[in-house]
């Protein structure tokens, strides 16, 4: 949020998840902790996923605030 909006609104923590069929259990690809960064660039072990989901733990700094704002989100394969 911090490249439009306060710093404050940053997403705190958040985890990329993944599964290779619909009826799979969703498994963690990378989690992150304590974020107060605007751009937020991760590297992780290659995972095998057809389905992939942004899922947010702690929206922004505040514990109170529950909106999250992603202004954008990417990954890549290798």
């Amino acid at each position: 949020a911090g490249a439009k909006e306060a710093s404050s609104w940053n997403t705190r923590e958040f985890k990329l998840e993944y599964k290779v069929n619909e009826t799979d259990e969703w498994s963690v690809a990378d989690h992150v902790t304590d974020n107060e960064e605007t751009i937020t660039l991760r590297d992780f072990q290659p995972v095998e996923g057809q389905y992939f989901r942004l899922w947010i733990d702690q929206a922004t700094q505040d514990v109170k605030d529950t909106t999250s704002r992603i202004f954008m989100f990417q990954a890549f394969s290798v």
